[in-house]
């Protein structure tokens, strides 16, 4: 068994480390506090402290607006102790996402360093595509009886992506065409930042009406009644039925034959009251 002597020099043993660890803790504290507070104050130089920034590629949206979000988000400190203004660590992609969140109108936003004080907001605005004017055409009332395209104050324009993104202007007349069907989200909502249809469908229905204008058939409105059914009214009141799960490829096919058919003697679509291209093998129209 151990003697008295071994156990009480064990304890001093003891002892000594601890206060040998105690030592090293408080070296290490009265080390780190300073380099801590030296690397804080980096942060804060003026050398390389934001104190401008710019914005280019916007056109309707204010410039003055785009660099408050700028300057909010790098405003203040990270854990109240690290700059955010700093050229090295303000927060790029908080301020590009921002910027996406509040002006629905920018497609892209591009941050990025001019020098160690400025930085550059490069912004690309969405260009419209046409205007999607709600989930039905207004009861009692038909786009295709009308010579001139009109607008309301509930219609949206919206991209070649589908996305809307701002109301359209009250205006007499647009060259804009009107779409007509739900969104993806709750019809109720704010139609803003919700998408209407995809970019491929919205090119293939561009494309069709592309070529009805080639033949002097100007559409005027689409619209989609049911589930399985695309609608096209035409300046000269004719009605097109396509089916949304056929290729825009096999209707231009199809529209083709009928045209150019000598026994039909279909000159052109606007002397038809409507043609239905919703069956694979069958085209029905009416004189008339």
């Amino acid at each position: 068994m151990p003697t008295r002597s071994r156990l009480i020099q064990s304890s001093r043993v003891a002892k000594r480390r601890r206060k040998a660890r105690l030592r090293q803790i408080l070296f290490l504290l009265c080390m780190a506090v300073p380099a801590f507070a030296i690397i804080v104050g980096l942060t804060h130089l003026n050398v390389v402290h934001i104190t401008s920034v710019t914005v280019s590629g916007n056109v309707t949206t204010n410039s003055s607006d785009i660099t408050a979000i700028a300057n909010e988000d790098i405003s203040g400190n990270y854990f109240a102790f690290f700059s955010r203004s700093n050229a090295f660590l303000y927060p790029k992609q908080k301020i590009s996402t921002d910027i996406l969140n509040t002006f629905k109108t920018l497609s892209t936003v591009s941050v990025g360093e001019v020098n160690l004080h400025t930085i550059q907001i490069s912004v690309t605005e969405r260009q419209p595509f046409a205007m999607w004017c709600g989930a039905t055409p207004p009861a009692g009332t038909s786009d295709a009886s009308s010579s001139s395209l009109t607008t309301t104050s509930s219609c949206y324009f919206f991209d070649q992506t589908g996305f809307l993104y701002s109301a359209a202007p009250d205006l007499v007349v647009t060259p804009f065409l009107k779409y007509y069907g739900p969104l993806s989200s709750d019809a109720n909502a704010n139609p803003i930042g919700q998408t209407y249809l995809s970019s491929t469908t919205l090119a293939g229905i561009s494309n069709f009406i592309e070529v009805l204008a080639e033949g002097s058939t100007t559409a005027v409105s689409f619209s989609m009644p049911t589930a399985t059914e695309y609608e096209i009214d035409t300046a000269s009141s004719t009605k097109i039925y396509l089916d949304p799960q056929h290729s825009f490829t096999d209707d231009l096919s199809n529209l083709s034959t009928v045209l150019n058919n000598p026994t039909l003697q279909i000159s052109s679509v606007d002397i038809l009251q409507y043609l239905d291209l919703r069956l694979d093998d069958k085209v029905f129209y009416k004189l008339k």
